[in-house]
């Protein structure tokens, strides 16, 4: 075993650490969030603009409405745990929906102002849930920043959890001292299913001094998973970052009109769709190349909104703040 240095390892641990992966592990939850919206069509001869909608006018000349939902699965941490009440850290655009979705007549103008709405959706509700917290609990945004991507989510409790939700207990790490080849475990919820991963760090050539990459394998609904660095073996674990995406790429493809287009007939190859065709937009994942938020990025938003958590009553001295 290699005699302790103080800095971060770039093996595995040796010795068993079964028990600090456990308490990592089931402090991290499985996050929904769902939102659902009032759809309305407008017709073209309306001539709505984007500048002319309001939400009374569009369904006073809406030829047409509809309820529609999407919903995300990503992972929270707990980094608060109280008989009464909890707050968990994420990705931001796991609970990050626009209020308004508009989309245009395809044959409109090239004139901006001379662009007509065909569809424009409002957002009437939103639930952020974890099934580990009581029925009557539903997670709010205490705060969010989009473009560091990063949200805290917090509830409160009716009566106190007869069972405290694990909370996270390791200390912030320091993202500056990570370099080559350094290893890293990251937790959370790839495709619903609670996993454990590990990878190994590599630097930027970002700007930002506090940017790095791991090789961890990554898949929807990992977003806002714990990234941990180990320091000395186990159980020194730090937090260094949240992992929030991984390397895609983008392209059109072309598809059939739907479902019931496809020929089902065994035994004939080669056979002429001459059914419609619409282009798709389809992302690739590259894996191995995963997006990391620096936890120095973390703590700064978290003492941004500082007085907005104390003054909900949430207050997270303890594993973030050094007063």
């Amino acid at each position: 075993m290699p005699p302790p240095d103080g800095k971060y390892d770039t093996h595995f641990p040796i010795q068993d650490a079964t028990s600090a992966l456990d308490a990592m592990v089931h402090s991290v939850k499985k996050l929904h969030s769902s939102v659902f919206y009032r759809s309305f069509t407008l017709s073209r001869e309306s001539k709505i603009t984007r500048d002319d909608l309001a939400r009374d006018h569009s369904e006073t000349v809406a030829v047409g409405d509809t309820i529609f939902n999407q919903s995300v699965i990503g992972s929270a941490t707990i980094i608060l745990s109280e008989p009464n009440k909890a707050a968990l850290l994420t990705s931001g655009h796991v609970v990050d929906f626009p209020d308004t979705i508009v989309y245009y007549f395809p044959e409109s103008p090239d004139t901006p102002e001379d662009t007509y709405v065909w569809i424009v959706a409002y957002k009437i509700r939103q639930n952020n849930y974890i099934t580990a917290l009581p029925v009557d609990a539903e997670l709010e945004i205490i705060a969010l920043d989009s473009k560091l991507d990063v949200a805290l989510l917090g509830t409160r409790f009716s009566a106190p959890k007869e069972l405290p939700l694990p909370r996270f207990n390791y200390p912030p790490g320091h993202t500056d001292e990570l370099t080559w080849g350094h290893v890293v475990y990251l937790a959370g919820y790839p495709l619903g299913h609670h996993m454990i991963t590990d990878g190994m760090v590599s630097r930027t050539s970002s700007s930002r001094r506090r940017s790095f990459l791991i090789d961890a394998s990554f898949n929807q609904g990992m977003s806002g998973g714990p990234v941990v660095a180990i320091r000395d073996g186990a159980p020194n674990f730090e937090l260094v970052g949240l992992a929030n995406a991984v390397a895609a790429e983008s392209q059109y493809v072309l598809i059939p009109a739907g479902k019931e287009s496809e020929i089902k007939m065994e035994g004939i190859k080669n056979l002429p769709y001459e059914g419609k065709i619409f282009t798709q937009l389809s992302k690739q994942i590259r894996y191995g190349v995963t997006f990391v938020v620096p936890i120095e990025d973390i703590i700064q938003f978290l003492t941004e909104h500082r007085e907005i958590l104390s003054d909900r009553g949430y207050d997270l001295s303890e594993l973030f703040f050094s007063d």
